[in-house]
C-alpha cells in the first residue's frame, strides 16, 4: 500500500509592491481626511472668534443704546444749565460729540473715532420703584429776596421703609439712593422745573434739619454766588419754588487703547469744570471749553471719572451721526437731516431738534485669524468696515483713496498696506431719545 501523496497549497497573501501601493493609498485617504478635519476645526474656530466679536459689539450697543434712550430725563427741552465756579452762564446740549479718539490697528490703519457725552438724571431720583428704591426731592421754599446768600430748602421723601415720608436728603440710611452723597459735597444735582427747563448745581454745604423748616434739609451751592443765578425758572440759570431735585449723571463714551494692545468701548463718569467758562453760548461759544472732564480733554483720570469697559472684543471704531428736524418748532416727521458735522457743547439750536442718533460700532477678534496669518495675500486680509458708508480710516493708500474719488470701493489689493489678520464686523443702531423728542415751543 502506498502512502497518499500531500498536496502542498499555492501560496496567499500580498507582495512587497501590492503592500506599498496599498499603504501609499492609505496614506493619501487618512492625509485627507486629517486636512479636511483639520480645515473644519479651523473653519469653526474662525466662526468662534467671530461669533464672540459680534456678541460683544451688540452688548456695547445695547448698552449705549440704553444710555442714549434715558439721555435729557429731566431736561425734555435738550439741554442744561451750567455756571461752575459761579462764573458765566453756558446752555449744554444733553446729548454732544467731543473729543474725537484716534487709535492705530493692528496693520497700521490709522482710525478716528467719535465719542459721545450724555446728561441725564439718576433713575432712583426720579421716581420710587416698586420695592421703595430711591429717592424725591422738590425745591420746598426758596428766598427770592435774597437768593445768592440763603440756602434753599429741600423736601426729600423716599418709599424705603418710610411710608413716602419726609426724610433727610443726605440719609446715610439709603446708600445709593439718597438724593445728596452722605459728604454732601460730591456730584451734582439737577434742578428741574416740570422737567424741561433745567440747571445744573454743585452742593457746597448741607443742613440737616433745616434750621427754618425742619422736615426740610438746607442746601447752599457753588452757583449762588454768580450773578446770573435768579430764582425765576425762566431764566438762563434759575428756578423756582416747586422745582424737582435730580441726582445728575453724566457719562462719556469713547474708545479707549488699553494696556494689553486692543482698544476698548469704554465708559466714563467725568466731573464738571471746576474753572469758569469765558465764552457764553452763543455765536462766541468755544467748544474746546469741555463742560465735562475726563481722561481724554484733561480732566482726572480715577474716582467718578475712571474708564470701565463695555464688552469683551475688541472695539476699534465708534461712529455717531444725529437726525435733526427741519427747524424748530415744526413737527414734520418727513422733513429732517443727517448731520454732517458732530454735535457739539456749543449746538444749542440743534440740540433742541434732535430726533435720531445713528450709532456704529466696528468689532475685531481677540486673536487673528490663522489662515488669513498664513496665507499673506490681499484677499486673506481684513480692514476696518465703513459705518454708514463712512471710512473711520484716515491714512486710506492713495490706491484706495482714488478708488473712492471714483465712485469705487477700495479693493483688497489697494488695502493690502493697512490690513491685518484679524477678522472684523460692524453693527449699526439708531435710537430716538425718548426724553428729547417732541419739544415745541
Amino acid at each position: 500500500m502506498t502512502a497518499p501523496r500531500l498536496h502542498r497549497l499555492p501560496a496567499r497573501g500580498l507582495t512587497l509592491v501590492e503592500v506599498m501601493v496599498a499603504g501609499t493609498i492609505m496614506s493619501v485617504v487618512l492625509a485627507g481626511a486629517m486636512s479636511a478635519l483639520m480645515g473644519f476645526n479651523s473653519g469653526s474656530e474662525r466662526l468662534r472668534r467671530i461669533g464672540d466679536a459680534q456678541g460683544s459689539a451688540r452688548q456695547a450697543l445695547d448698552a449705549l443704546e440704553m444710555e442714549l434712550r434715558a439721555a435729557g430725563i429731566g431736561a425734555s427741552r435738550g439741554h442744561v444749565g451750567l455756571a461752575p465756579a459761579a462764573g458765566p452762564i453756558r446752555r449744554v446740549p444733553t446729548i454732544y460729540s467731543e473729543p474725537d479718539q484716534v487709535i492705530t490697528t493692528p496693520g497700521g490703519a490709522t482710525v478716528t473715532s467719535s465719542s459721545i457725552f450724555i446728561i441725564s438724571a439718576e433713575p432712583a431720583s426720579v421716581g420710587i420703584s416698586a420695592t421703595g428704591d430711591g429717592m424725591q426731592g422738590v425745591v420746598a421754599q426758596l428766598d427770592r429776596s435774597d437768593a445768592g446768600a440763603q440756602p434753599i430748602s429741600i423736601a426729600c421723601s423716599s418709599g424705603a421703609g418710610d411710608g413716602g415720608s419726609f426724610v433727610p436728603c443726605n440719609s446715610g440710611n439709603y446708600g445709593g439712593s439718597a438724593l445728596i452723597p452722605s459728604d454732601g459735597t460730591s456730584g451734582q444735582l439737577l434742578i428741574s422745573d416740570d422737567f424741561h427747563w433745567s440747571v445744573m448745581i454743585t452742593p457746597t454745604t448741607v443742613t440737616v434739619p433745616d434750621p427754618n423748616h425742619s422736615n426740610n434739609t438746607a442746601l447752599s451751592f457753588i452757583e449762588q454766588a454768580s450773578a446770573a443765578f435768579v430764582p425765576d425758572a425762566k431764566q438762563p440759570y434759575g428756578f423756582g419754588q416747586g422745582a424737582h431735585v435730580l441726582r445728575a449723571r453724566v457719562t462719556h463714551w469713547y474708545i479707549k487703547a488699553m494696556g494689553d494692545g486692543t482698544t476698548q468701548l469704554v465708559r466714563s463718569r467725568p466731573v464738571l469744570r471746576s474753572t469758569a467758562f469765558t465764552t457764553t453760548t452763543g455765536p462766541n461759544c468755544d467748544p474746546t471749553e469741555s463742560p465735562f472732564l475726563d481722561e481724554t480733554n484733561g480732566g482726572p483720570d480715577g474716582g467718578t471719572s475712571a474708564a470701565v469697559t463695555v464688552g469683551s472684543a475688541p472695539i476699534e471704531g465708534l461712529l455717531v451721526r444725529y437726525v435733526l428736524g427741519a427747524s424748530v418748532g415744526i413737527d414734520d416727521p418727513k422733513s429732517w437731516t443727517v448731520s454732517a458735522a458732530p454735535l457739539t457743547s456749543c449746538d444749542m439750536v440743534p440740540a433742541e431738534n434732535l430726533r435720531e442718533v445713528r450709532v456704529g460700532v466696528v468689532a475685531r477678534t481677540l486673536t487673528p485669524d490663522v489662515t488669513a496669518q498664513k496665507a499673506g495675500n490681499a484677499g486673506a486680509l481684513y480692514t476696518p468696515p465703513s459705518i454708514d458708508n463712512v471710512s473711520l480710516i484716515t491714512n486710506l493708500p492713495a490706491a484706495a483713496v482714488a478708488d473712492l474719488a471714483g465712485g469705487l470701493l477700495p479693493t483688497a489689493t489697494d488695502l493690502k498696506a493697512i490690513a491685518d489678520p484679524y477678522p472684523r464686523r460692524s453693527f449699526q443702531t439708531r435710537v430716538a431719545p425718548r426724553n428729547a423728542l417732541g419739544y415745541l415751543p
